[in-house]
């Protein structure tokens, strides 16, 4: 997209465009040139274009997406932020078209899901949640009221916690 932007800009024709793109590919994508047959025929900006989007675009990588989207769980270690940025950036690759709304509400039932071995799983899963960022921000929530009551032992410390924000969730959590 940056090359788009600069054949833009300096007003490159096709075949200026195509020869700045020759001489600036490097590596891996440089091959696609040198390997080519003479019946594959790259012979213009076009054609190289369409060629490089084939190989390194990210079409060819949403069925693997949506593989780890449906199969998608939170890592050892990993920050509720991490994991709510791993799925934000799943979803815009796997499904480029859908629209906000839908796509919101998939995520955020992955979110769940992936967090469905968390003690406090149960207390998230109850609350409506509309949006990624409004769960992301409620587990933060539960996740440190859980460590909390965990680090005091003391149960009732967790059961005022929980019960607080359920309150708040239902308060603050509202359809856009």
């Amino acid at each position: 997209e940056r090359f788009l932007t600069a054949q833009t800009y300096y007003e490159w024709d096709a075949k200026l465009a195509y020869q700045h793109l020759v001489m600036s590919l490097q590596g891996e994508a440089s091959e696609l040139l040198w390997v080519a047959t003479p019946s594959d025929d790259i012979d213009t900006w076009e054609k190289l274009m369409m060629r490089l989007r084939r190989r390194y675009g990210s079409a060819h990588k949403q069925p693997l997406l949506r593989a780890q989207i449906r199969m998608c769980i939170r890592q050892p270690k990993e920050s509720l932020a991490a994991l709510a940025s791993r799925i934000r950036r799943w979803y815009t690759i796997a499904f480029p078209d859908a629209s906000g709304g839908i796509k919101e509400d998939l995520m955020v039932d992955t979110f769940l899901f992936a967090l469905r071995h968390a003690p406090w799983f149960v207390t998230l899963q109850d609350t409506e949640l509309y949006t990624l960022d409004a769960a992301l921000r409620y587990a933060k929530h539960l996740e440190c009221c859980y460590i909390d009551a965990c680090e005091a032992y003391d149960t009732n410390i967790l059961n005022s916690c929980l019960s607080y924000l359920c309150r708040m969730a239902s308060e603050k959590n509202q359809e856009p």
